[in-house]
C-alpha cells in the first residue's frame, strides 16, 4: 500500500519509524500508516482499534511493513484548505487499486449528516453512560439553542464516580 499525502501530514504522522510500529495508543493514534491499514484491515476506526491488542499486534505490524507512505507536491499546494490524500493498494493479481479523497468525511466540506454525528457520539458515550443517558444528552443538545441554561446539559454529561480524576 502507497499513501500519497500532503507535506504536514507526512511531517507530522507519516515519517518517524514508530509509526510504523506503534506501541502506544497516542502513537497509533498519531500514525498515518496505521490508521489507513486499519481502516483497511478491520473496515473501521474506532476506539477498539486503538487498543493496545488491536495496534500492537504483530500480524498489523507485518502489514505496515508494506506500508509507503510519500509526499505529494499538488496534495501538499491544497493544504490547508484540503487535507487530501491518495492510497493505493496493490494487489496480488497486479492490479492496483487507487482512492482519492480530498475532504474527509467530517470535513466543513464534507459534513456528517445528523445521524452520522449522533451514531458516532453513541458509539463513543453508550459504554461509559449507557443508552438511556446517550439519548438523555442528545435531546438536550440538539434543543440547546432553546435552553435558558446548561445546567442539565452539564449534569447530563458528568461521568461516573469511577471515571472521575484524583488530582491528589
Amino acid at each position: 500500500m502507497t499513501i500519497e499525502s500532503h507535506d504536514a501530514s507526512v511531517d507530522i504522522i507519516g515519517s518517524e519509524a514508530e509509526k510504523w510500529r506503534p506501541e502506544t495508543r497516542e502513537t497509533a493514534d498519531h500514525s498515518l500508516p496505521y490508521i489507513t491499514a486499519i481502516a483497511l484491515i478491520d473496515g473501521e476506526v474506532t476506539s477498539k482499534q486503538f487498543e493496545p491488542e488491536r495496534f500492537a499486534d504483530p500480524e498489523i505490524w507485518k502489514f505496515l511493513e508494506n506500508v509507503k507512505v510519500e509526499r505529494n507536491a499538488e496534495l501538499s499546494a491544497l493544504y490547508p484548505g484540503a487535507v487530501a490524500n491518495i492510497v493505493h493498494v496493490d494487489l496480488a493479481n497486479g492490479k492496483r487499486l487507487s482512492k482519492r479523497v480530498d475532504y474527509p468525511l467530517g470535513h466543513a466540506k464534507n459534513p456528517l449528516k445528523d445521524s452520522e454525528v449522533e451514531g458516532k457520539f453513541r458509539a463513543l458515550v453508550e459504554p461509559s453512560l449507557g443508552e438511556n443517558r446517550a439519548q438523555e444528552i442528545v435531546d438536550l443538545v440538539w434543543k440547546l439553542d432553546e435552553a435558558k441554561n446548561v445546567d442539565g446539559l452539564m449534569k447530563a454529561v458528568e461521568m461516573p464516580t469511577r471515571y472521575a480524576r484524583n488530582d491528589r
